[in-house]
């Protein structure tokens, strides 16, 4: 228990997230080596859809391959982006995913440009 003066871990806020665009970029979800395979990206890709989906309307998600990133610089393998319906559905699942941990590593989501995405990044998916 907290003493006088201390805080209790519950007594803290959370940071309310507010996305900028229905799409939203998380760092590095998959820590690739030369031991990842197709499979692993391809079980990533579910477990967004899955996880994520479930707190606000996918229209997709893009887990960025090395095949993608050899074309297209400034990509950056195990890069996941998804693609959601609206604004508001990218806040939800930015709070409610935004404190979790992916394979033991913190997630970092971030708002990305949405027309940046519609013309470099949809035809991937």
């Amino acid at each position: 228990m907290a003493g006088p003066g201390q805080a209790g871990m519950l007594a803290l806020p959370s940071v309310q997230v507010n996305a900028t665009s229905p799409i939203i970029r998380i760092d590095e979800i998959l820590k690739v080596d030369d031991k990842t395979a197709k499979d692993d990206y391809d079980d990533v890709q579910e477990d967004m859809k899955e996880g994520c989906g479930a707190h606000g309307k996918l229209l997709g998600v893009l887990i960025i391959r090395p095949e993608h990133a050899n074309s297209r610089p400034g990509l950056k393998v195990g890069d996941c982006f998804l693609n959601c319906a609206t604004t508001d559905d990218a806040t939800k699942i930015m709070r409610a995913m935004g404190h979790r941990k992916y394979d033991s590593r913190q997630i970092q989501m971030t708002s990305f440009d949405e027309a940046k995405f519609n013309t470099e990044l949809k035809v991937l998916m």
